[in-house]
Order: C-alpha cells, then structure tokens, then sequence
C-alpha cells in the first residue's frame, strides 16, 4: 500500500487557477536590466498565445522564452498559491511578477541540478510559492534552455502541490531501499560464495544508485560528486561509470567475452564509443570552452538504444539456449525496454 500510494504522482488540486499564458522570445540577458527599462521591454514586447502540448524551439530562436501568466479567476479559501512548471529540464528558470502598486518583484532564479540561496526544491518541476495578496498581479516565467523542451504551467493551492511532492518522494524513497537492498543482499553472497557475478551486480546497483541521485539533484551540493566535472551535464559520467560496470556484469553473468560474437562486438564496441563521447565531452567543456552536447547526446542516446537492442538479442539466444536464469534477465530487460 505505501508503494501503490507513492505511485500517486499526479498533482490534482480542487483550487487550480484558471490562466491565460502568452509567450515571446527574448535574446539572452535581456530582463538583466533595472526595474524601468523592464518595464520599457515588457511594453514593446508582443505575445503570442503559448500552447503546452508544443515543442519550444530553443534551438531555432537561440533566444530565451518569456511566459506572460495571468489568473482568470481566483479560487476562495486559499492562502497561497504555487505557479509550477514541468518537466524540470530546462537549464534554468526565472520568476518575477509586476503590479501597478509595487512594481516588479524580486526575480527568483532556480536550477535543475544545482541549488542557490532562492531554491525550493523538487525533482520534476520548477516551483515557485504565490501569496493570495499577489495572484492577480502579472506573473512572468523566464525560461532558458540550449535545447527543444515543452513547457506545461499551473497554479495550484500550496497544500495539494506540497502532499503532491510529497507522495512523488515517497516513491523515490521505496525505489532507493529496494536498489540499496539489493546492493546489501549481493554483496553478502558476494561475500559467502566469492561468485565475482555477485561482485559486478553489486557495483552495477551502486552505480545506478549514484547517477540516478545525481540526476535527482539529491547529492550535488557535495563538492567531491562531480558537479564541476561537466556542469549540469555531470551525470553523463556517471552514466559512463554505470554503463560500463553493466557491461562487466553481463559478460560475467552470461558467459561472454568479447570475441564471443558478432553481437558481443557490437555491444563492447558501443560502450567504447560512448566512453569517448564523454571524454569528447570533457576536452570540450575543460580545454575548448565550448561543449557541444547537443550532438554528444544524440549520438549517446543513439548509441545507447543500438547496444540495448544487441544486449535483448544476446539475451534471448541465451534463453532459447536454456542458459541458466537468463530468461529471468530477458524478461527484466524486456520490461524495461517497453517502458522506455
């Protein structure tokens, strides 16, 4: 029952704020500006209608997009609000409001892996706390991003946003005990039979343990966890690290080595590949200061779907062969390939 109430992820609220959202592009460090010549850029800027389920060209503009929020009615009973944007991969987010009274508020800046003194925190989605005062003032969302992303906005009642991410907790928490148990579990038949497969298993879990905190932004303040390795883009090494102890432990498990097969060779030489987009990675980021990881990524993405498609054909040989347990594998694998 607690897992199947951590699955609850959906942020429904019975107070959501009716909102009319417009956009336009900016170029870069426009609202950088004092709170007059803003208010001067607001003025001669024209918005369109901003439609959620459509992708934003980051990549084509090269400029940032500016959301222009506004509330069309206001639920009663409520004290404060929460404007939230997802998904949470946007480089970064920006917030302020204008009234005729105050002006412009404050701009908050939040991050998707890195914390500054303005951050509340959640893993999926820029949030942002409204009080009831301020609801009907402009809100405005500045949103940068290097690539193509969409954008879905809301302003929900604070309690149901925080029970909401709250429950989405929850359910990270079970998915962190079943992987650090079963990191406990392998290591001790690690211990008891010395079967170096048990050994592999046990770092593959603690690897996807890693990049998966790290891709949660759960342990990124800690300065020895390679946030200044790539920057935002960190976790691609822990993705290499994860990658490659997986590798490992499916060879040991399976019985193979790399002049097994064809199949076999395709799948080392993929690994290989994406061990040298990273390095790729890192000259560029370090030496050339011009990482280019849009083009990294693809080709690691590409790379990663061709070597998990040979890595489920090597899988069901190996079942067709009755090779012991490896049915129990093919069907992991399936799984998790259907839900990617």
């Amino acid at each position: 029952m607690f897992f199947l109430s951590g699955c609850d992820l959906s942020y429904s609220s019975k107070h959501t704020v009716p909102l009319r959202i417009e956009q336009t592009f900016v170029d870069k460090n426009t609202f950088s500006k004092s709170p007059q010549k803003k208010l001067n850029i607001l003025n001669n800027l024209t918005f369109t209608d901003f439609d959620p389920d459509e992708i934003i060209e980051f990549r084509k503009h090269q400029k940032d997009l500016l959301l222009k929020i506004t509330a069309l009615d206001v639920p009663k009973g409520v004290d404060e609000f929460t404007l939230n944007l997802f998904p949470k991969y946007l480089i970064q987010t920006s917030y302020f409001d204008h009234s005729n009274q105050d002006g412009f508020s404050k701009a908050i800046h939040l991050y998707r892996n890195h914390a500054n003194e303005d951050r509340y925190f959640s893993s999926q989605r820029f949030a942002f706390n409204i009080d009831q005062s301020n609801i009907n003032n402009t809100h405005y969302l500045l949103l940068k991003s290097a690539s193509n992303r969409y954008a879905k906005v809301s302003i929900v009642d604070t309690k149901s946003y925080i029970k909401s991410d709250s429950n989405f907790s929850q359910f990270f928490t079970v998915v962190y005990s079943i992987i650090i148990a079963m990191v406990l579990f392998n290591a001790v038949f690690y211990l008891y039979s010395r079967d170096t497969s048990y050994l592999l298993y046990t770092l593959y879990m603690i690897a996807a343990l890693y990049s998966l905190l790290w891709q949660e932004g759960k342990i990124n303040e800690l300065p020895w966890l390679a946030w200044h390795i790539l920057g935002e883009h960190s976790s691609l090494v822990f993705f290499i690290i994860f990658d490659t102890v997986a590798l490992m432990f499916f060879y040991q498990f399976m019985g193979l080595s790399f002049r097994h097969s064809w199949l076999v060779k395709i799948v080392s030489l993929c690994v290989f590949f994406r061990v040298g987009i990273m390095l790729t990675a890192l000259v560029q980021f370090h030496l050339l200061n011009n990482l280019q990881y849009d083009l990294l990524s693809s080709l690691f993405n590409l790379s990663a779907i061709i070597s998990s498609v040979f890595v489920w054909i090597i899988m069901l040989i190996k079942t067709i062969q009755k090779f012991p347990q490896a049915k129990f594998l093919f069907i992991a694998w399936s799984l998790l390939l259907f839900t990617v």
